[in-house]
């Protein structure tokens, strides 16, 4: 069970930190001018850079084969898109919340 919780967490983790990360700034910047057109956009899309992490993570995490290689870049893909799609969700929640929120009076 701590390996597929490790493998969750992993492909998440690294997905956010080479699609948003700072860190990775200069390796994103990197490969879209050098890379063709066709791939430059493999390092902002969760779906399409977590489904190459999450291959990634389950070689690390599992045991080796194609089958679990190929399931295990799906996952991530899926993980790490819905990931994104949440965050985003739980950041509008937090800014509608902040709205309404009714400003202080102010004493004059």
């Amino acid at each position: 069970m701590e390996n597929f919780l490790l493998f969750v967490a992993a492909s998440i983790g690294a997905t956010h930190i080479l699609v948003d990360g700072s860190i990775t700034e200069p390796l994103r910047n990197f490969w879209k001018n050098t890379a063709p057109a066709s791939l430059s956009g493999l390092v902002d899309c969760y779906q399409c850079s977590g489904f190459w992490l999450g291959g990634l993570m389950g070689l690390l995490v599992f045991p080796f084969g194609l089958g679990t290689l190929f399931a295990s870049a799906c996952a991530g893909s899926f993980l790490a898109s819905f990931a994104s799609v949440y965050l985003n969700h739980l950041e509008a929640m937090t800014m509608m919340s902040m709205d309404a929120v009714p400003p202080e009076p102010k004493n004059e």
